[in-house]
Parts: structure tokens; C-alpha cells; sequence
């Protein structure tokens, strides 16, 4: 029984390492090739996965939302240096993703300095190619200025010829006239050698990609100016004088308007030359691509069918914080990458005939716009999104002296262009200061502008005057008609329990749930935003007909209440039974029929510098480390849009991915995870120890 065995034994371990290593020999090659496979899959874009916590390989929404509109074609080509560098490897992998989501429609090239010359010639000729139209003026009028430069120069060498041999002439003495005469050929002859060097430099700034149209029109426009004026002009006077001179002699005469002539014919040459050259004008598009392409050789053009834009490497990354990060002990601040949010602008820019115009009305003693503005933050995203963007006091400004600076007239929208009046609380006139109401004035264009079509964002804030006149602020009368009205009375507030068991009152409340029924915040999903001292608003019927209105942001939850006598004193306000509400609404929308739209956001700081600029270390380090309340930001910025008209581009933007949150959980999927863990896992659990009890019996 043994010896039969035996054999048998040896075959069936032969066959097994057989088996075994017909197994390795094949797993091994088909484990390579999947290998392969997925980093090919992986190489070609097939399928992508960005495991990233913010999103950082990945489009936003809003602009993979533009990119889907795009109807013509655009390209984007890097100009960076070689080498591998983590802000140039970013900016590279970003262009990729816009050709990516592109569709066919967004093509991108990479070209570096010092390698492929052949394509980054073939790049600036394409783009001087571009222009060649608009420069056909400026560059007939100075091809017309070199013909009449080469043409001078031939004159005066018969000019310098007449003028020496009349200084030869013994008629003429040795006097002033010889002295003048020999000074008028010295110089011809120097104004002829630097009509030639001005040729030569003229040759060779045309030899740069993008010539400076500007420089050589202005360059060659005052020399031959001066050839004119200081020479030609000067000359024919005096010779003239020499010439009608009673004593002069007949030679001297002779000779002496033959030269003159000469000279008048070069200045009727030159007249219409020089007009040429004043008029001709270098297109403003060519000049700002040419001086943004000048002064950055690191750059990122983007090409539309019409428009260029250049945004250079440093634009493209601003440094972080470094108070905020040394105040909480972070490392040296990184540089905040902002690409997405300018290519984008920039794409959006090319879509557009008329960018809106945005204007800021204030009021206040502080500026909305610039290094000191309360709402630069905001305003430097509508920047970025190229809108045009301005502000306008009524009252004027102090000047650099203290003296005060009239405001001057509102800026005005061109024909066919969309503009949004942003109106931010204001201070109420003192009537013991006496002089005009400019807030009141503000409110009043403010109106006008309602009424002939233009939107308006309004921050009515709380008015303590209001509980005693029982009439709304100026900014709230704007509201009038729109079947939303603002109790600028009151401030929301929320009781809450201390530690011990204490209560107080708070008027710091957040929104994380966003309405569905409006573009503006139905791309918010679970981002917070905050609000600092938020009046109620009340929707009603609208005393005009075709209105629509909608809820923006509501303040809901329990120990909510309005509170009038304490409004700006937490400490001593005390809930109100009278006031107590679930919800009060704070942010609404309204449209009417004439296309004219209205977003009021009831609360004075909500857009401000100091709330969009809060990242987790406080105050100023958002830029650092994301924004701890995005929708703040967000929702200023979407309402730019639906007041715009433009709610097509209105979608989760690049600066929601700083921080990324768990959005709210829809009802019916909530129910199914609850399912899921209270009956799923149970019985997967279940059905996996009888599978395993099953396998054990049979062994």
C-alpha cells in the first residue's frame, strides 16, 4: 500500500509545483500588464479620482459649469520656465484640467524659454498676427515715416552740397551770413546720420515679438518734428532774410533760394507725414497684451475669438498671512494659489460682450474699495472675474492735504451694460450738523436707477431711531413695493445655556441650510456662513404686480427672539415672549417684471473685510487657511451674478474648496442610511456567520 503510494504522492506534488509555478509564471506578467493598464487608463485621463481634502486637482463646479457653455474655441498657452517647480507644476496641471473639461473646446500648449524656439516664435507671430488688422493704421503711418525719413535723408545731401558751396562763395564774405550758412550744412549733415541710426533702431525693435508701436511712433514722430521745427523752419527764415537783404549780391541771392526751395519742399513732404503720425493710435488691447508680456516672461495667455488675456505667475500666487500664521504658531504661510479664479475670469471676461458694471454706493466714513475699504475682499473677487467695479460717494473724500474732495457725479453704465448698486449701511444724517442729507441723496439715484432697470444689493442695518419713529432706514425704503419690508427696529437674537446653567443672549447666529428655489444659494449646501446683528425681514404681497420673491437665508432653531430695547447690548437683553420665533427670515430676493432684481441681506457686516477675511486662526487668516465661514463670501458674490443676469455661471467657485464640509443630508437618503445600519449591517453580520458556520461543518 506504501510503494503504491509513494508514486502517486511524488506525481501529485510534481503536479502541484507545476501548477504552482504555471500560476506564478502567468500571474505575474497579467499582474504587470493591469499595472500598466491602470497607469495608461490613469495617463489618458479615462478615469480620474481626486482624493484630495480640498479638491485640489479638480475644477470647481463653477467653472466646469462655464466650461460646458462655451460655444467657440479658446486656447491657453503656459509661457514658464524648464524645470520642475511646485508653483510651476501647479499652474501646468491646472491648464491641463481646463482642456480636460474643455470638451474639445479649450486647447492648451506649454511652452518654455530656451527650448522649442521654433514653437515660441511660431506663438508670437500667431498672436502679432492676431492684431495685424487693428495695427494697420499705426503701422502705415509709421512705414509712411521711415519712407519719409530714407527720402530726407537723400535731400539733405543736396541740401549739405547747396549749403557748402554757398558758404564758398567769395560774395558772400566771412560775416554772419557765411557763419550761418556753415552751421545750417554741420547740421543737416548731423540730423542725416541720426535719421540713420534711428532707422537702425527702428529695425530692430521691429525684430522684437510684439514691437512697441507705441515708442517707435513717438521716437520717430519728435525727430523729424525737430527736423521741421528747430531746421527746416529756422533755416528757410533766415535764409529768406539773407535772400530779400538789399545789399545782397546777385550770386549769394541766387544760390541762397535755391536752397530754400529745397528746404520747403522736405517740409511739404513732412507735413502730412507728422498728421499721420499724431493721429495714428496703437490699439489698447495690443498695447495692454504687449506691456503684460513685457514686464512678466512667466505668464499664462489666454486666447478667445477676440480678446487676449495675459496673467503673469505672480498673479497667480499671493502670499498667506504671516501675522495670523505667526499668532498661531503655523509654519512660514504658503502661497495661496489663485489660478482657477483668474483663468476663469478670464474665460468669463471672453464671453461677454459688456462685463457688468458694479458700483459701490457709500456713505460711511471708511471707503468700500482699496487697501483701507471694508469691502475690498469681495470686491477683488468681482476684479478677478474682470467686472468693472467702482465706487461712489456723494459726499466726496478728504484729499491728500485733509481738504475735503466733492463726490462728484455716479458713474454711469455704458448702452446695453448691466450695473448693480451695492448699497451698504450708511450713517443716517445728523440734522444738529445741518448740510445736505448725502445719504438720502445716494438713496434717491439709488431709486432712479431701480426704476429705469438696474438691480440693487441692499444691507439695510439696525436703526435705533426706528423704534421711535416707527419708519424703516432710507436703505429699507428701497424695499417699498417689493413685498419685502425690513424691521430695522430689531436684531435677532438667540438664548443660550452656559456651562452651569446660566442663559445669555447672543446676536452671532450662523446659516448652514440654504434654500433650493434661487440660484444664489443653491450651490451653498452645508457652507456656514455667519451674521453679527441680523434685522427680520418680512415677505408679503407686493403692491406691484409680477413680482417674485424668494427666501435667501433664514435663522431658525430654538430661544430665538427679536430683540428692540437691548438690540446692541447683549448682555443686558433678556428673551422677549412677545417676539419669540422658530425662524426669522434675514436674506431675500425679489424681481420684477422689468427685469429689474433686488437682494437684501439684512445685516450691516456680513460682506465686510473682517467676516470674509475670518479663517480658523481669527481674523486676516483665511488667506492662510481657508475661510471658517465661505458663504459669506459666496453668497455676496452669487448675488453679484443673479443680479447680473448671469446665473448660468453661479456654482461652487474655487474658494469653497479651502475647507471642504459635509453638506446636509437629504431626507431620503437619510432614511436609507438609517436603514442600511439598523437592518443592513445586522443581517450582513448574520449571514456571514452562517457562511462561515457552513464552511467549518464541512471541513
Amino acid at each position: 500500500m506504501s510503494a503504491q503510494t509513494r508514486p502517486n504522492q511524488t506525481q501529485s506534488h510534481n503536479t502541484r509545483r507545476v501548477k504552482y509555478v504555471l500560476n506564478v509564471a502567468i500571474a505575474v506578467p497579467v499582474a504587470i500588464l493591469l499595472t500598466i493598464l491602470a497607469n495608461w487608463i490613469a495617463y489618458r485621463q479615462f478615469v480620474r479620482f481626486d482624493l484630495t481634502a480640498t479638491r485640489q486637482y479638480s475644477l470647481s463646479q463653477q467653472t466646469q459649469q462655464l466650461l460646458a457653455g462655451i460655444k467657440e474655441p479658446h486656447k491657453i498657452v503656459t509661457l514658464l520656465p524648464p524645470g520642475s517647480l511646485p508653483e510651476i507644476d501647479r499652474t501646468r496641471d491646472l491648464v491641463d484640467e481646463y482642456a480636460r473639461y474643455g470638451k474639445g473646446k479649450i486647447t492648451v500648449e506649454h511652452l518654455e524659454a530656451g527650448r522649442g524656439v521654433t514653437r515660441l516664435e511660431a506663438f508670437y507671430v500667431a498672436l502679432r498676427e492676431r492684431f495685424a488688422k487693428p495695427l494697420k493704421e499705426i503701422d502705415s503711418a509709421v512705414s509712411a515715416g521711415r519712407s519719409l525719413s530714407k527720402k530726407m535723408r537723400e535731400q539733405m545731401k543736396e541740401q549739405v552740397k547747396l549749403a557748402t558751396d554757398l558758404s564758398n562763395l567769395a560774395a558772400l564774405g566771412d560775416g554772419d551770413a557765411k557763419t550761418l550758412v556753415t552751421a545750417i550744412a554741420k547740421t543737416l549733415s548731423t540730423y542725416s546720420q541720426q535719421l540713420e541710426t534711428l532707422d537702425t533702431q527702428i529695425d530692430k525693435a521691429n525684430k522684437d515679438p510684439l514691437p512697441d508701436y507705441a515708442a517707435i511712433r513717438d521716437t520717430l514722430r519728435q525727430t523729424l518734428r525737430d527736423i521741421d521745427d528747430k531746421i527746416f523752419a529756422v533755416a528757410v527764415n533766415r535764409l529768406e532774410r539773407i535772400a530779400q537783404a538789399t545789399d545782397t549780391p546777385a550770386p549769394v541771392k541766387e544760390q541762397t533760394l535755391a536752397l530754400v526751395d529745397l528746404l520747403k519742399i522736405s517740409r511739404r513732404d513732412a507735413a502730412p507725414v507728422l498728421e499721420a503720425l499724431r493721429d495714428a493710435v496703437v490699439p489698447e488691447d495690443y498695447e495692454k497684451v504687449r506691456g503684460q508680456l513685457d514686464r512678466s516672461a512667466n505668464a499664462v495667455v489666454v486666447l478667445g475669438p477676440s480678446k487676449i488675456q495675459v496673467l503673469s505667475l505672480e498673479q497667480m500666487f499671493r502670499e498667506g498671512n504671516a501675522e495670523a500664521a505667526a499668532a498661531a504658531n503655523a509654519p512660514k504661510p504658503e502661497l495661496q494659489f489663485l489660478g482657477e479664479e483668474l483663468i476663469t475670469g478670464a474665460l468669463l471676461t471672453m464671453t461677454l460682450e459688456n462685463p457688468p458694471l458694479i458700483v459701490f454706493v457709500s456713505t460711511g466714513r471708511r471707503p468700500a474699495l482699496g487697501p483701507q475699504g471694508e469691502y475690498q475682499q469681495v470686491a477683488q473677487r468681482l476684479l478677478n472675474m474682470n467686472f468693472k467695479v467702482e465706487e461712489w460717494n456723494p459726499a466726496g473724500r478728504p484729499g491728500p492735504m485733509g481738504q475735503p474732495v466733492p463726490g462728484g457725479p455716479p458713474p454711469e453704465p455704458k448702452p446695453g451694460q448691466r450695473a448693480v448698486w451695492i448699497v451698504p449701511p450708511g450713517e443716517p444724517a445728523n440734522p444738529m450738523m445741518g448740510g445736505p442729507d448725502m445719504r438720502g441723496l445716494a438713496i434717491e439715484k439709488v431709486r432712479e436707477r431701480l426704476a429705469a432697470g438696474d438691480s440693487i444689493l441692499l444691507m439695510p442695518s439696525f436703526n435705533p431711531m426706528a423704534m421711535f419713529s416707527g419708519a424703516p432706514d432710507a436703505t429699507a425704503s428701497l424695499l417699498e413695493g417689493l413685498g419685502i419690508s425690513a424691521q430695522t427696529d430689531r436684531v435677532v437674537m438667540r438664548e443660550e445655556t452656559l456651562s452651569r446653567g446660566q442663559t445669555r443672549a447672543t446676536k452671532q447666529l450662523t446659516v448652514s441650510r440654504w434654500p433650493n428655489d434661487n440660484p444664489v444659494t443653491k450651490v451653498l449646501g452645508g457652507a456656514q456662513a455667519i451674521f453679527v446683528a441680523a434685522s427680520p425681514l418680512v415677505l408679503g404681497e407686493s403692491k406691484e404686480k409680477d413680482v417674485k420673491t424668494w427666501p435667501l437665508a433664514e435663522i431658525t432653531g430654538k430661544g430665538l427672539w427679536a430683540e428692540r430695547n437691548n438690540a446692541m447690548q447683549e448682555e443686558r437683553a433678556k428673551r422677549d415672549p412677545a417676539t419669540v420665533g422658530d425662524k426669522f427670515l434675514i436674506a431675500a430676493a425679489a424681481e420684477k417684471k422689468s427685469g429689474a432684481r433686488v437682494v437684501v441681506v439684512a445685516d450691516p457686516a456680513w460682506a465686510s473685510d473682517q467676516i470674509v477675511s475670518y479663517g480658523l486662526a481669527g481674523p486676516g487668516s483665511a488667506e492662510l487657511f481657508g475661510a471658517l465661514f465661505p458663504a459669506n463670501a459666496e453668497l455676496f458674490v452669487n448675488s453679484v451674478y443673479w443680479l447680473s443676469g448671469m446665473e448660468q455661471f453661479i456654482a461652487a467657485s474655487a474658494r469653497t474648496q479651502d475647507i471642504r464640509r459635509v453638506g446636509d443630508i437629504e431626507p431620503d437618503r437619510l432614511r436609507l442610511l438609517r436603514n442600511a445600519v439598523l437592518t443592513a449591517l445586522p443581517a450582513a453580520a448574520f449571514l456571514a456567520g452562517i457562511g462561515v458556520w457552513l464552511v467549518r461543518r464541512r471541513a
